[in-house]
């Protein structure tokens, strides 16, 4: 028997990551410690940055933060300003958790979702100093390039959140995804490539992770790309 199909049922959203659960009991405790404190709860509405950090200053996202590895760093050495991290797994969110508690950061909050979907419904248009994006998931299959989150509609999302004068910082050890990268991102006329030499922004650079190491064994490159708002 054919099976029909709605022609009004929402059309299915193709997801940049895949379904993981795995979490080690420090994980959990610091999820069921301090999860209130730091995570931001899924909502509709647009977040206040000087009401959820208590303090006015320049704000910091970075999308798919993993373990926390950078996302601290970045937070230690920059006291002076505010991030968040992004990521669906609740391993990567328990991790930073306890490192939050544990080095006493106060500059850190935390989402767990769809960076697509926050990026749409709870950051405020023209109001981020950087959007950083380190080693996404490259989907090296072709048949599921369309899964990779560097696509028009994100890069649109990306610009309307940043301030004009912010940039948008990606990185891949994956030659190929840094061509569909800087492909997708040149082709948005905002956007214009960042000079390192510029004194217009106070540009962060990207800690050294454990891509570094992995792409060195794998004789790889790191391309770093760096597109700042018009």
């Amino acid at each position: 028997m054919n099976k029909v199909l709605d022609p009004n049922r929402p059309k299915r959203t193709v997801k940049s990551f895949a379904s993981r659960v795995r979490l080690t009991p420090k994980q959990k405790l610091a999820l069921a410690t301090y999860r209130p404190h730091f995570v931001v709860n899924n909502q509709e509405n647009e977040v206040r940055f000087a009401e959820l950090f208590e303090k006015s200053a320049p704000t910091v996202i970075e999308i798919g933060f993993g373990m926390g590895n950078c996302l601290i760093e970045l937070a230690q050495s920059h006291p002076e300003i505010n991030f968040i991290g992004i990521e669906v797994y609740l391993a990567g969110i328990g991790a930073t958790l306890a490192a939050i508690n544990e080095l006493g950061l106060k500059n850190i909050k935390l989402f767990q979702g769809d960076a697509v979907e926050i990026l749409k419904n709870q950051i405020p248009a023209d109001s981020l100093t950087a959007v950083l994006l380190f080693f996404p998931d490259p989907w090296p299959k072709r048949k599921h390039h369309k899964r990779r989150i560097v696509q028009p509609d994100f890069v649109d999302r990306v610009h309307r959140c940043l301030l004009p004068g912010g940039y948008f910082h990606l990185a891949t050890d994956v030659a190929d995804y840094a061509n569909h990268m800087a492909q997708v991102v040149n082709s948005h006329l905002q956007f214009h490539n960042f000079k390192k030499d510029s004194h217009d922004l106070q540009y962060l650079g990207r800690p050294k992770s454990k891509f570094e190491s992995r792409a060195k064994r794998k004789d790889c490159d790191i391309t770093d790309l760096v597109f700042v708002k018009q």
